[in-house]
């Protein structure tokens, strides 16, 4: 299988993340991001702090190694990016941040 490993210092959203999360692959990363924000450590995949590079190769390792983990992290990253991510919330959410930005 297949397991998207970011390395990341920061990162205000990361398509291919996000994109790997919808496609239910596993995702590792550290705690910035569209990792942190999305779902995180047991929602969409493993979640490690910066600097902690021992930490992420074993949390890599142990998705890697763990196709039944991997599987559930991956169902419940996806079933979250859809709700999250979708098409029609992006649409309201800015389409509501805009409404209120103008009556500023």
């Amino acid at each position: 299988g297949v397991v998207l490993g970011s390395s990341a210092v920061w990162w205000g959203f990361g398509r291919g993340v996000a994109e790997a999360i919808v496609w239910g692959l596993r995702v590792g990363g550290r705690n910035v991001g569209v990792v942190a924000s999305v779902g995180g450590e047991g929602v969409t995949g493993v979640v490690v702090d910066f600097g902690d590079a021992k930490g992420s190769g074993e949390r890599l390792f142990e998705l890697w190694d763990d196709p039944g983990l991997a599987k559930d992290l991956g169902g419940k990253g996806r079933a979250r990016a859809e709700s999250v991510l979708s098409q029609t919330r992006v649409v309201n959410d800015f389409t509501a941040l805009y409404e209120e930005l103008a009556q500023r």
